[in-house]
């Protein structure tokens, strides 16, 4: 009796806040020097679980607030609260510009280099599993479901007595779509498009 139709409803400051502040800082402050980690160049949405140990970003940008929008629902082909998992023991995370990971998706750097280019986008549910090197160049697109992957984990002996290297290289040119449900295996290397 009485209420204002306000009542309940979440403050329109709030509203424009959605990401999460403590693990945002946690992040920034973890992987990047002081000077760039005070705008806050990577953001983390939704529910993210963050292993990072021995870990760095090298941004070839200038830092400024967003430039990376991990688990952040772009395009809702997954569930806003579908966990992500931002992993990176002894890995590097090299920047060009803006990325985009939407919720689900899990960043798995470890001991490798993984390099991104200007606008590339991943949506719900990719897995980017770098144990080595993966490259991907401006404005890549990958749809939802897709598996990028420089390893396939296991080390198997040959007939001549020799162990071969379960790591290589990937390789994405400018450009590319990627459609969903795609699994990008080592080594590979797509079409470079000069546009």
């Amino acid at each position: 009796k009485g209420r204002s139709p306000a009542c309940g409803r979440r403050p329109a400051w709030r509203s424009r806040c959605t990401f999460h502040v403590w693990k945002t800082l946690v992040v920034n402050f973890k992987l990047l020097p002081f000077k760039q980690a005070i705008h806050l160049p990577i953001v983390i949405y939704g529910k993210t679980q963050l292993i990072i140990s021995n870990s760095s970003v090298k941004l070839l940008c200038s830092p400024r607030f967003g430039i990376v929008k991990f688990a952040k629902n772009h395009e809702y082909f997954y569930p806003t609260p579908a966990p992500s998992l931002l992993f990176m023991i002894n890995g590097t995370m090299v920047l060009e510009g803006d990325v985009q990971f939407s919720s689900g998706c899990t960043l798995r750097i470890n001991d490798g280099i993984l390099q991104l280019g200007e606008n590339v986008c991943f949506s719900g549910g990719c897995k980017i599993l770098c144990n080595n090197r993966i490259f991907i160049r401006a404005y890549s697109q990958f749809a939802f479901d897709c598996v990028c992957c420089d390893t396939n984990f296991h080390y198997i002996l040959q007939k001549d007595g020799l162990v071969k290297d379960c790591v290589g290289i990937i390789e994405v040119g400018n450009r590319n779509w990627i459609g969903n449900s795609t699994t990008l295996m080592r080594p590979m290397q797509m079409l470079l498009r000069q546009q």
